[in-house]
């Protein structure tokens, strides 16, 4: 067991401690050293802003002789250049961020990203055309106290331009964070596609992901019950792929037709606008009763995978079943899947639900600040290949987007990693403006006739049209391929291109027949044969008609806490639908899925008689391969154990004794975790060791549900601390939520305050907290401790605490 030992820093010296926090903190830089990058521009930034103890230019403002000869802006130089930087991460180069501009005879429409980045250090104001600006404080008007003038075409710009900031939202997952990155093939696919970035092994493709809610609107709170967007832009040297996924593998219907419905059902209702990013009302619960397709999807939505710890710790699917084809034209149909190394772990509800108030930037502060401490995200991508003919012989249809090919069936290959190592520099240029559509293949991945799939190549070229302004959007940096781009698609709005000569069609003899057609090397469908007896119609097959087989599969895999967590889930949701007919609806339809679900939802919603199971659609019984599948519970996806971006809050006050953490706090900062002081307030403390140092946020700042895991020291502070309802409070939620306590010395004495039991339920230790004298801290204990998450262990209905 590894004990404490004294750093030989202190903790205000401790620059990475504080600096992983680059959003939220710390209140006081510390400048005395330029070795952690975080750091360094923090402390520049802050240094830059002290130049400026007030704004020298504003008398001027109110000189009449000044007006006819304004005065230059004041300005300073930074003592680093990272202090003008948006992200430390620029650094972290690719082909499309960049490290220099386009060679010449190249499309400039195409290419890094470095011929549209700004950077104005040292440089004056200017007009969009360039021009300088002399003054930028007052209207041109005739007279000081005269009417401004129409002819201020300084004026004229600036509030145009920002009258026109803001461009239409999307329709659904219009609330969205993003990071660059690469891709990275750890096993190359030759056998099964042409698809470039599978080629060979060590081959990187940069890529642009972005995650993201469904039915929130673009400020909406990070943490509600939702699908989560999973999607991944592939700048590949054939062109851009687009894999547009969720964190859930299936979905709520099996054909695009019934898009527009899921949508107009499950965002706000129309008369009132309510609720917000939510599905907990009588719209979508009507329609989701009427829809029993949905019943596998909600199995999931209802589960802790639709409210993440954070995108570092969320799966992603490509959803629908797409196609590998071979350089020979050989095709199998194939599944992607996302996996994240830090492992996919969730929140809990009563957690995510005081996060939306805490910090509805929950999940995005998450990201940005884990890439920015160079804790950079990572994942595998894994891949389900199987042919037609085993499609065939499933109880289910491939072609169906509200099944899985289970893993027993056919197992996930890993094939590469995926790590995002760069935050953009600017979210409106990059995060909002990136257009992800489904049509967006290469060479070697191919469609297969999922119905939802097919409306999905539609919708997403024509939404893009809309949102970003016409069909030009693929000149818009952040969407422009690496790979170079020539055809005869001219004008539009906001076109970028300036092509050279008189020819804009093909074939062509005046070009010299260029640019020309790139045969077999270009994307050729699959043809995939058709049965002669086939004609226009519409339905569906039999085998999409199986509703409840795979939500059966998906309850009976899950541990009794996640079954719980459904349970409540449903309840809550239910609870909030004000039909009674729509509530007796669902349970009748969870009769089809698990008996005891549907019980203990309908006790929870006071119903007095189970209704009737639903009329199941296919009046055949279907015998399933697979009837549980350890895979699909989060229990089985701990990750590899490390403690990176996890954040533990330090509760401290006047005497807390902080000596005997240091080595534990280093450690925990080593390991890529964020450690912060938290106490009554900020303002600077003097420890039991008599050293003074700056907390970094107060209690009631940064509560408790924003943190991983608490420290409570030893000292004088925990009287104080004792005292204070809020620090009280902290604990109980940390308790509560089943998260990692260490209690050192007198710091015990708080969970005796707070009613925190030493031991669990059952009369069992509590693996999650930790007790420890003073000078005898069980370093290791508490970090697996902190690896592990959470401890369910403790969970109790009602709780205890």
């Amino acid at each position: 067991m590894a004990k404490s030992t004294r750093s030989k820093r202190t903790l205000e010296q401790s620059t990475k401690r504080n600096s992983r926090a680059t959003v939220s903190g710390p209140s006081e830089p510390d400048r005395s050293d330029n070795t952690d990058p975080l750091a360094e521009k923090m402390a520049a930034g802050a240094d830059a802003s002290a130049g400026f103890t007030f704004n020298p230019n504003k008398a001027a403002e109110y000189e009449p002789n000044a007006a006819l000869s304004p005065p230059a802006g004041a300005f300073v130089t930074a003592r680093d250049p990272l202090a003008g930087a948006s992200t430390v991460s620029e650094s972290n180069g690719s082909e499309k961020t960049g490290s220099g501009g386009p060679p010449i005879g190249h499309n400039p429409a195409a290419g890094s990203l470095d011929r549209v980045r700004v950077d104005s250090t040292r440089r004056a104001l200017t007009t969009n055309q360039g021009v300088p600006v002399a003054d930028n404080q007052s209207s041109l008007k005739a007279g000081l106290r005269g009417p401004t003038l129409l002819e201020d075409f300084v004026l004229r710009e600036k509030i145009t331009h920002f009258d026109h900031e803001r461009i239409p939202e999307r329709i659904v997952h219009a609330r969205g964070s993003a990071a660059h990155g690469f891709f990275e093939c750890t096993r190359a696919l030759p056998k099964h596609t042409r698809a470039s970035l599978f080629s060979e092994v060590g081959k990187q493709t940069p890529v642009f992901v972005r995650f993201s809610t469904v039915l929130g609107e673009r400020g909406s709170t990070d943490t509600a019950r939702d699908v989560r967007g999973f999607a991944v832009k592939f700048y590949t040297d054939e062109g851009n792929w687009d894999l547009v996924g969720n964190n859930i593998p299936v979905f709520f219907i099996q054909d695009a037709m019934k898009f527009p419905d899921l949508v107009h059902a499950a965002k706000p209702e129309p008369h009132f606008a309510m609720p917000q990013a939510a599905s907990a009302h009588d719209t979508f619960w009507d329609f989701a009763s009427l829809m029993p397709e949905i019943t596998h999807m909600l199995m999931w939505a209802m589960s802790d995978r639709a409210i993440p710890r954070s995108y570092r710790t969320m799966q992603g699917f490509g959803v629908h079943t797409y196609r590998l084809v071979n350089d020979r034209g050989d095709s199998q149909f194939v599944k992607f899947h996302w996996s994240p190394k830090a492992g996919t772990h969730s929140l809990v509800w009563d957690e995510a639900v005081k996060i939306s108030g805490a910090d509805p930037d929950f999940h995005r502060r998450d990201l940005w600040e884990a890439i920015e401490a160079g804790a950079y995200p990572e994942y595998e991508l894994g891949v389900q290949i199987f042919s037609e003919e085993q499609a065939e012989g499933f109880s289910f249809d491939v072609l169906d987007a509200t099944k899985i090919v289970p893993e027993e069936l056919v197992p996930v290959i890993p094939v590469g990693r995926l790590v995002l190592n760069r935050n953009p520099d600017n979210f409106f240029a990059e995060t909002e403006q990136v257009a992800f559509c489904v049509a967006h293949v290469v060479p070697g991945i191919d469609f297969s006739n999922d119905p939802l799939l097919a409306g999905r190549i539609h919708s997403y070229v024509d939404t893009q049209i809309s949102r970003l302004g016409g069909p030009n959007f693929h000149e818009i940096p952040i969407n422009a391929p690496i790979a170079q781009v020539h055809n005869n698609q001219r004008d539009g709005m906001h076109r970028q291109a300036i092509h050279r000569g008189r020819v804009s069609y093909e074939p062509n003899s005046l070009g010299g027949g260029c640019p020309f057609q790139a045969g077999k090397a270009g994307f050729v469908s699959f043809p995939e044969p058709r049965e002669a007896t086939d004609h226009k119609i519409r339905g569906k097959a039999e085998r999409f008609a199986d509703h409840y087989t795979q939500a059966t599969l998906f309850w009976n895999s899950q541990t009794g806490v996640e079954k719980t967590h459904i349970i409540n889930a449903f309840r809550f949701e239910l609870s909030k639908v004000q039909t009674p007919a729509v509530r007796e609806r669902m349970v009748s339809g969870l009769m089809n899925v698990a008996p005891e679900l549907a019980g203990a939802v309908a006790a929870g919603l006071g119903l007095s008689e189970m209704p009737a199971p639903m009329p199941k659609v296919l009046s055949r019984d279907v015998k399933a391969e697979v009837t549980t599948s350890p895979a699909l519970s989060l229990f089985a996806r701990p990750g590899d154990g490390s403690i990176r971006a996890r954040r533990v809050g330090i509760l401290v006050a006047e005497g807390a004794d902080l000596t005997a953490l240091s080595g534990l706090i280093d450690r925990l900062t080593s390991g890529g975790a964020v450690a912060r002081l938290l106490g009554p307030r900020l303002g600077r403390i003097t420890t039991a060791a008599g050293e003074s140092i700056a907390v970094d946020a107060p209690i009631d700042g940064a509560p408790s549900v924003l943190w991983d895991g608490v420290i409570i020291p030893d000292g004088r502070s925990s009287a104080t601390l004792g005292a204070d309802g809020r620090a009280l409070e902290f604990i109980k939620d940390q308790y509560r939520h089943c998260k990692p306590i260490l209690a050192t010395g007198s710091g015990q004495d708080l969970l005796k305050k707070a009613g925190i039991p030493l031991a669990l339920p059952d009369g069992a230790p509590d693996p999650g907290l930790i007790i420890a004298t003073s000078g005898d801290i069980d370093e290791d204990g508490f970090v697996a401790a902190l690896a592990k998450h959470r401890y369910f262990q403790r969970e109790t209905d009602p709780p205890r605490v």
